[in-house]
């Protein structure tokens, strides 16, 4: 039921990251991390809905050059999202929503060298695919943009 009033709302996300190399230049990226997902609009006053999932992306990673000090890469992949937390307004609403949420990731990123460490800093885009909401008469899919930093040992 968008009617162009909603806002995103800005809240953290966190996790841990493998990487798994198949060449030079691919690898496989299994995370594990928590992903808010939520929006705000006035209703007559304001309604903040929050959802919070455990987040588990499985993601294709190709690095744009092989070495240097500044390495940029682009990667995708499926990600499946458990739902952990549902409010709107402070209140608990995770009966109405569904307890899994599957859906992809696209992004773009890049390990910058600092010393023997390498800060890994990615912007990226999670596409809900399936209906988060349980009800018969409405569908909602997540959206979410990030911006990560971390690092790499």
């Amino acid at each position: 039921g968008d009617d162009g009033t909603e806002k995103s709302v800005i809240r953290p996300a966190f996790g841990v990251f493998a990487v798994i190399p198949l060449t030079s230049r691919l690898a496989i990226l299994p995370e594990v991390g928590y992903l808010s997902t939520g929006e705000s609009w006035a209703d007559p006053t304001e309604v903040v809905q929050s959802f919070g999932y455990i987040h588990i992306p499985v993601l294709l990673r190709f690095r744009l050059l092989d070495k240097g000090r500044i390495v940029p890469g682009v990667f995708a992949g499926p990600a499946l999202g458990i739902l952990v937390k549902a409010t709107s307004s402070g209140e608990d609403v995770k009966e109405f929503f569904r307890s899994v949420d599957f859906g992809a990731d696209l992004g773009a990123g890049a390990e910058i060298a600092v010393s023997r460490f390498k800060l890994v800093i990615d912007v990226r885009f999670y596409l809900g695919l399936s209906n988060a909401y349980a009800g018969p008469e409405a569908s909602m899919k997540n959206r979410a943009l990030t911006v990560t930093a971390g690092g790499l040992f």
